[in-house]
């Protein structure tokens, strides 16, 4: 068997490989033999019929085929077994020449795992942030519930900061209305900031029954792109003004919202809010540890496979999610105004990270020597079954090989950064 490697660039390699005719006869051979026990040919047991005989029977052209299936198997995993690569999911295998009497080539599209080297690593030290409950979350939180639990009163007189407003909208730029940019009996209670920047002092002093046009810049960064930083012309009408009657803050209004007194509340809201902060300062210090690491390593070309295969997960992820909170996948991209290859070309900077991340990690696990045991991964199992006892079809998709090495690397993945935060966290 011969076999060259080119190298495609953009972490891709070809493997040419050839058989000679002699080394691809027992193919041939067993290609028969396989073929014969599918199909009766008379005067022969099922089997049995020799080489010719079968030819004649399914077609040279099909024995050729069969053979030709298991051979690239076979030769494929011989030849990348003497490489010093490792693969990334399944090679694109291509037929080059396959004719009797003449050697069989094929060659194969390789996705190559990129090297990667750590460098000074060590060296990298990263700072817990001190965490502060402020008196100010607290009252914010405050408010927001006492905001829920407001009574509304129709009130007949101009708007003032905190009431309700419901009005119909209109959204234009130089004439043309804006995609999404109009609205009927929206509220928007003023003084909560829920607008864009000079929208609900706009609105304050109005009446029911009143109507203004006026201007405003949309704010930079906005989460509609296009329109951050552009002017538009808002036309407004008040349908109706509301005076909202917030709740005392007091033991009553505490026992109704939480089943104990005022100050129980607040600590309780505080007790959260610390909870919070723990976890997001959890949050920030592994993406800075990443973020360091992967500044300073150095990582071979990421096949475009590698990031493609990434980017499914995430859609899929997302389409859980969605799913998830009851709503339908189609509607979802309606929502938000994109296509799935829009969405797919957005997902591409934040796979590739997610790539590179997996790799570092993927090398951390073999340096530091970390690996998820079977231990561990039978209990993450069991616990998954047990929290999805009721879907039977789900449950039983965590008793496969594919389920059990996911949640390997899961863990591995968890232990490892546990392990990069205990050394370079201080």
């Amino acid at each position: 068997m011969k076999t060259s490697v080119a190298n495609k660039g953009n972490g891709e390699v070809t493997l040419t490989v050839e058989l000679e005719a002699g080394e691809f006869s027992p193919y041939l051979a067993r290609a028969a033999t396989k073929l014969a026990q599918k199909t009766t040919i008379p005067g022969f047991r099922v089997g049995k019929a020799p080489i010719d005989i079968v030819k004649q029977r399914v077609g040279e052209s099909a024995l050729y085929e069969a053979a030709a299936e298991e051979a690239a198997t076979i030769a494929l995993s011989q030849a990348l077994t003497k490489q010093t690569f490792s693969v990334f999911g399944k090679p694109v295998v291509r037929v080059e020449k396959l004719a009797p009497g003449n050697p069989f080539v094929f060659t194969a599209e390789v996705a190559v795992v990129p090297d990667v080297s750590l460098n000074k690593w060590e060296a990298i030290r990263i700072m817990h942030m001190p965490i502060t409950v402020h008196e100010e979350d607290i009252e914010k939180l405050v408010e927001e519930l006492r905001g829920m639990q407001a009574k509304e009163v129709l009130a007949d007189r101009a708007a003032r900061d905190g009431d309700k407003l419901e009005i119909n909208f209109t959204v234009t730029r130089d004439g043309a209305p804006i995609e999404g940019g109009a609205g009927k009996k929206f509220s928007v209670v003023l003084g909560s900031k829920s607008m864009i920047p000079g929208f609900e002092a706009q609105l304050t002093g109005m009446k029911a029954g009143g109507v203004k046009d006026f201007e405003l810049t949309f704010p930079t960064p906005y989460v509609e792109e296009r329109l951050a930083g552009k002017q538009a012309q808002f036309h407004v009408e008040v349908i109706g003004v509301y005076d909202r009657m917030l709740p005392e803050k007091n033991d009553e209004w505490a026992q109704v919202v939480h089943g104990g007194t005022y100050a129980a509340l607040l600590d309780r809201i505080r007790e959260n809010l610390q909870s919070e902060k723990e976890l997001a300062e959890v949050h920030r210090i592994e993406n800075e540890v990443l973020d360091r690491i992967l500044a300073q390593a150095t990582i071979g070309d990421i096949p475009k496979r590698m990031t493609e295969v990434e980017v499914d997960k995430m859609l899929i992820e997302l389409q859980d999610d969605v799913e998830g909170r009851g709503m339908e996948w189609e509607k979802y991209l309606q929502s938000i105004k994109k296509t799935l290859p829009e969405l797919r070309a957005g997902f591409q900077e934040q796979a590739k990270r997610r790539v590179r991340a997996a790799l570092v990690i993927r090398e951390f696990s073999k340096l530091l020597a970390i690996q998820a045991t079977a231990e561990e991964i039978a209990a993450e199992i069991a616990r998954q079954k047990e929290r999805y006892s009721d879907d039977t079809k789900l449950a039983e998709s965590f008793s496969s090989k594919d389920f059990e090495r996911y949640v390997g690397t899961i863990i591995t993945n968890r232990k490892v950064m546990e392990a990069l935060v205990g050394r370079l966290v201080r």
